[in-house]
């Protein structure tokens, strides 16, 4: 019936030694197998957006800080008032007095990590070796993602300490840098899915061929590979 590969780490799946099925319904395989793959790369990406909206897989991952927006806001104000003092606008002085903002947990889904990425994920389909790939196609956004899914450190300037106090979130003298642990998401969704997907696939080239054939009805049990 032919075999699939799939690539958890990168987030492709496809399918290989599959010259029999061609070879035995010359008019529709192709098709089918391009639909099937279609297919269950539209169901992975949807798994992986709902899974980032809802705050990661596999148990979830490690909230937000606290600080996170307020940190936001702060670094927002920043690059306002910079942009201004570049088109020569006048702007009053920082205020000495920290300004803590508490953050609500608001929207259907309340302030997860990522959130912003789910709706780069993406899935495409090359049709020269029947391959879909799954996940972060843009390259800018693609990297972002490995960032974050592997964890990283921020180193602590001068500028950023200031800007933290000003934040009300004062650092501690020694501090020199802030850790964001591991978020990671395609690959766990792919090591958990990995069974779901080959049966999905198989099902669906068979039910794609059966309903070419007939024209009419889908395919809901036997085997066609026989």
């Amino acid at each position: 019936m032919g075999e699939f590969f799939i690539d958890t780490e990168k987030g492709e799946l496809g399918l290989e030694e599959w010259k029999g099925i061609l070879d035995r319904f010359p008019d529709y395989a192709e098709t089918a197998v391009a639909s099937a793959l279609k297919s269950e790369g539209w169901r992975l990406q949807q798994i992986i957006k709902y899974a980032m909206l809802r705050g990661g897989a596999e148990g979830g991952w490690a909230p937000l800080s606290p600080h996170y927006y307020p940190l936001m806001m702060a670094k927002n104000r920043e690059r306002a008032r910079a942009a201004k003092i570049a088109r020569g606008v006048k702007v009053r002085g920082r205020s000495k007095r920290p300004e803590y903002v508490v953050m609500e947990q608001g929207g259907p889904y309340g302030l997860k990590p990522m959130r912003k990425l789910a709706n780069a994920v993406r899935y495409a389909y090359d049709k020269t070796i029947k391959t879909v790939t799954i996940g972060f196609l843009d390259q800018k956004k693609r990297g972002m993602a490995k960032k974050q899914a592997e964890g990283f450190k921020i180193s602590v300037t001068t500028r950023m300490r200031r800007m933290l106090f000003a934040a009300g979130f004062p650092l501690a003298k020694g501090t020199t840098e802030l850790t964001v642990p591991p978020r990671p998401i395609v690959a766990p969704i792919f090591a958990r899915e990995q069974k779901n997907i080959v049966q999905n696939i198989r099902l669906k080239i068979l039910d794609n061929i059966k309903r070419y054939v007939s024209g009419k009805f889908k395919w809901s049990g036997g085997d066609l590979s026989a």
